[in-house]
């Protein structure tokens, strides 16, 4: 945490070899750590002049513009060009797929990830990443469907949510993920309670009594709560 020696050892390598990019993504990431966002900007910018065709230096930008300016049209253009960079790279269309999810891209989202289901090899972190981002299309969609009180597109979504769940390595879900896929309880009760009294009324209560049977350690709603909101 010794921001400003970490300043001063990438000055000096600066000083040492004025035209090597490395130097200022390091000062970009201390200075990013420490909160001086528009020195960390102004160091990425000078770090890719130099080496503008390394797409991981783009997807470290990418992911400064996301993570702490909140910029999405930014971060979305440097995940962009990282991809046309180096289009196979597994670390950057998870994070390029996690921009969609958050710019409510739901199906471009899951698109991506799919091109990285069949990969073999892929780094057991990076898995699980992948898995809750899949998992979290299907969440945040519902809850985008519950809130419009579009239930019948819901209980599709929940439905698949379900189905992608099952088909999953369990391995692969960790309890940070099912804290994430959790935050739906609100949506799945909505979602129960209209179907009370319907021809749908087993199979939204089916679906839901495995949603919250599954991740009432995680946050959950208890079934006593079911359909409250939160």
């Amino acid at each position: 945490k010794n921001f400003s020696g970490a300043r001063a050892l990438a000055q000096r390598a600066m000083e040492i070899s004025p035209t090597y990019f490395e130097p200022h993504r390091v000062l970009a990431g201390a200075c990013a750590l420490e909160g001086s966002y528009m020195k960390a900007q102004d160091s990425y910018v000078s770090s890719i002049s130099l080496f503008p065709d390394y797409a991981p230096l783009r997807l470290w930008y990418g992911d400064f513009l996301l993570r702490q300016l909140d910029d999405l049209n930014a971060a979305h253009a440097e995940y962009q060009e990282a991809l046309r960079l180096q289009p196979d790279a597994p670390e950057i269309k998870v994070a390029f797929a996690r921009l969609l999810l958050i710019e409510g891209r739901y199906d471009d989202s899951r698109e991506v990830l799919g091109f990285l289901e069949g990969v073999e090899g892929l780094a057991p972190r990076l898995r699980r990443r992948l898995v809750s981002l899949k998992l979290q299309t299907y969440v945040r969609r519902l809850e985008r469907l519950a809130h419009r009180d579009e239930f019948d597109l819901a209980l599709s979504e929940l439905t698949e949510l379900k189905a992608a769940y099952l088909e999953a390595n369990p391995a692969d879900i960790d309890h940070e993920t099912k804290r994430k896929v959790s935050f739906g309880r609100s949506a799945v009760g909505r979602v129960r309670a209209f179907y009370r009294g319907t021809p749908n009324q087993v199979l939204a209560e089916n679906v839901a009594d495995w949603y919250f049977l599954e991740f009432s350690g995680s946050g959950g709603a208890s079934r006593e709560h079911i359909g409250a909101p939160e």
